[in-house]
């Protein structure tokens, strides 16, 4: 999971067995622009540009809640939701943070936002399938990629 991409949590179990028995998986390194955006917003409130496993994806989701609601001009849920995979699929202008999306959606554009995580593009089941890697700590403390996985692969592989 997720927390196994901890460098806090490999400390805490030591590096030494962490290097032996621990992986986890993380969102392949995001795009410029959003993460750009994701680490500026993270260090005002963290006071640190080194975010804790899965913030990425927990900013994204919710970016995505508030650029669906400006899109739906409500909170209702249904009314949010039916925007949320609107705002994420591709064919829009493509926006990396809020304040562009914001903007852009005022101005009457059709967008498609990328997050610091990557692409949302929500299949019939409001389901996303993106890039993945599983990382195992290095005795340096950092983290090395031992697998990699597509979209691609990730849905047909949950296809049934």
């Amino acid at each position: 999971g997720d927390t196994g991409a901890s460098i806090q949590l490999a400390q805490a179990f030591g590096l030494s067995s962490a290097t032996q028995w621990m992986s986890g998986m993380a969102a392949p390194p995001a795009y410029a622009q959003s993460n750009t955006a994701f680490l500026n917003a993270y260090q005002k409130v963290w006071h640190t540009r080194t975010p804790l496993p899965a913030s990425p994806a927990m900013y994204d989701g919710v970016i995505i809640a508030a650029l669906a609601m400006d899109a739906a001009h409500s909170t209702s849920g249904p009314a949010v939701n039916a925007e949320i995979p609107k705002i994420t699929a591709p064919g829009g202008t493509v926006v990396y943070s809020y304040a562009q999306g914001k903007a852009d959606l005022a101005a009457g554009k059709h967008i498609t936002y990328i997050g610091a995580s990557g692409p949302f593009y929500f299949d019939k089941y409001h389901n996303v399938f993106g890039p993945f890697i599983v990382v195992r700590a290095t005795p340096t403390g950092k983290y090395d990629t031992i697998l990699q996985f597509t979209a691609a692969q990730l849905k047909a592989a949950t296809s049934g």
